[in-house]
């Protein structure tokens, strides 16, 4: 029953940190030789893909932060409720169920 309340993107990490570090390695690689053979154009595109794989390795866990600032719990004995403000605003309520085993 715990598991339905709890979830963790722990799973997630494990296979998305390794990635970008690669993405972010290979896109700098391509960024050094680019900038001594190509133009202004194909910096500035391996530039994007830079910050993507920067989004990617340390930026979601800052917007994660952000977005969880001002994130408010409240829990009864019947529920738990969590509301987070704008600008990405939403109201969950999730129902607790305990079964007694004697």
């Amino acid at each position: 029953m715990a598991d339905d309340l709890f979830t963790s993107q722990t799973a997630q990490d494990i296979y998305a940190i390794p990635f970008s570090l690669l993405w972010c390695g290979i896109v700098i690689v391509g960024m050094i030789g680019a900038s001594r053979t190509a133009g202004f154009d194909s910096l500035l595109v391996l530039a994007l893909f830079l910050c993507f794989g920067l989004y990617m390795l340390g930026g979601r866990f800052l917007v994660d932060a952000w977005i969880r600032r001002d994130l408010r719990y409240a829990v009864t004995n019947k529920r738990i409720l969590i509301a987070r403000p704008a600008p990405f605003s939403r109201f969950t309520a999730l129902s607790v169920h305990h079964s007694v085993s004697g």
